[in-house]
């Protein structure tokens, strides 16, 4: 009888070791998952934030859209001018910043000035009249 008690004594035991590594192991996933995917995702935000400057188009949380008229980086507020009506917002209200600066690959000539776009407009047009 003293035997099975201590059997099962050491079966329990080796049963807790293995519950604790994988616990570990659990929370060691979760961290990977979730933890440090937010973590990295409130940097991203913050460096955006840090790089507002006056002219760029934002959205806020609340939905508003407008244009940064000003920035205080001091205080962590800006100015939003929403069709000449000028607002005070925290920078933690930009939900979206679209920058004024342009790709240099947008500020060439539209594709609709080019010669083949104007001769597939003429070749519609005779075709339309031949009928």
């Amino acid at each position: 009888m003293k035997l099975n008690l201590m059997a099962a004594q050491q079966g329990a035991g080796g049963q807790t070791m293995y519950m604790l590594v994988l616990m570990i192991i659990l929370f060691g996933a979760m961290y990977i998952f979730t933890v440090r995917p937010q973590k990295k995702k409130m940097a991203e935000q913050q460096d955006r934030l840090s790089k507002v400057k006056k002219g760029d188009e934002v959205i806020t949380r609340s939905g508003l859209h407008g244009t940064v008229d000003s920035v205080d980086q001091a205080k962590r507020v800006f100015v939003l001018n929403a069709n000449n009506i000028f607002l005070t917002f925290e920078l933690g209200a930009i939900m979206e910043v679209k920058s004024v600066d342009k790709p240099e690959h947008l500020n060439t000539k539209d594709d609709t000035d080019s010669p083949e776009m104007g001769n597939v407009e003429e070749e519609s047009d005779n075709e339309e009249n031949d009928k």
